[in-house]
């Protein structure tokens, strides 16, 4: 079982839970338009507890009326990303990791995108897909701001298949999200959206994402997490007024509703680690 941490036994109290700073990822990248690239993928180093780009890693470069997708041939906390794809000259721009189809107003400085409700787990990381980060420029420089903060959990026992976060309150923490910054390119303002039902889609459902499931892969395991292993899943930043809760899935499809509460109030803020234990 997930094993618990000191918060839980103080769910009566109205302290904040045990948090970690997330500093920005790839604090300063560099853009040229030069070659074109594969796959995305983010690590996090859980030494420095920073987020840094890995080899073939992908963010798209919006201009507002179109997206082209940058990427990287090396591995670091600074990289270089390019495009040979005729972006042409450098202009105000928005961009958004992972790369993908975003509605972009750069005026206004916003971004419609996507955390993910559902989540495959990545032993010491977080999944390449989930963790939302956005820059703005006008120049050759683009300076990343995270809108999203990290769920910690390390697993006790061999048992365990899925875990599930909710706020008590039913706060909007995955799905649709309107990112907006700030005159100075920080985050203004995480604000979930209604999801709109598209046949065919992932997106099957209406309403605010108010919950998340990050779910193993480990085909070796029994399709359960690791014993000992920690673990991180990517939602929006949210204040839970009434605390949060986990469930847990076991192997058997057992599904334990409520495995943990915190009854204490959360503000979990964007580049931050919530660690539930």
């Amino acid at each position: 079982m997930v094993a618990a941490v000191a918060l839980f036994a103080a769910a009566s109290c109205n302290k904040e839970l045990p948090r970690e700073n997330l500093p920005t990822v790839g604090e300063t990248v560099v853009y040229t338009a030069s070659t074109d690239g594969a796959d995305t993928k983010a690590v996090l180093n859980e030494t420095t507890k920073k987020s840094e780009w890995v080899e073939n890693d992908a963010i798209t470069v919006h201009d507002g009326e179109k997206g082209w997708t940058f990427t990287t041939a090396k591995a670091g906390a600074n990289v270089d990303f390019s495009n040979s794809e005729g972006f042409g000259e450098y202009r105000p721009v928005l961009a958004v990791y992972p790369a993908g189809t975003y509605t972009v107003d750069v005026n206004d400085k916003t971004v419609n995108a996507y955390i993910p409700t559902y989540q495959p787990a990545r032993k010491g990381t977080y999944n390449e897909g989930a963790a939302l980060a956005v820059a703005y420029s006008e120049n050759d420089q683009f300076a990343f701001k995270n809108a999203h903060a990290l769920i910690k959990f390390t697993i006790k026992g061999t048992n365990i298949k899925a875990v599930e976060f909710y706020g008590n309150n039913s706060e909007p923490i995955t799905g649709n999200m309107l990112v907006s910054l700030n005159e100075d390119n920080t985050i203004k303002s995480i604000v979930g959206q209604d999801t709109v039902f598209e046949e065919g889609k992932s997106e099957q459902w209406t309403g605010k994402g108010t919950w998340m499931k990050i779910y193993s892969e480990d085909e070796a395991n029994g399709w359960c997490f690791e014993d000992g292993a920690t673990y991180y899943a990517a939602v929006a930043p949210a204040y839970f007024t009434k605390g949060v809760s986990i469930n847990y899935i076991l192997a058997d499809d057992t599904k334990i509703d409520g495995a943990k509460k915190a009854k204490n109030r959360v503000n979990l803020t964007s580049s931050t680690i919530l660690n539930i234990g």
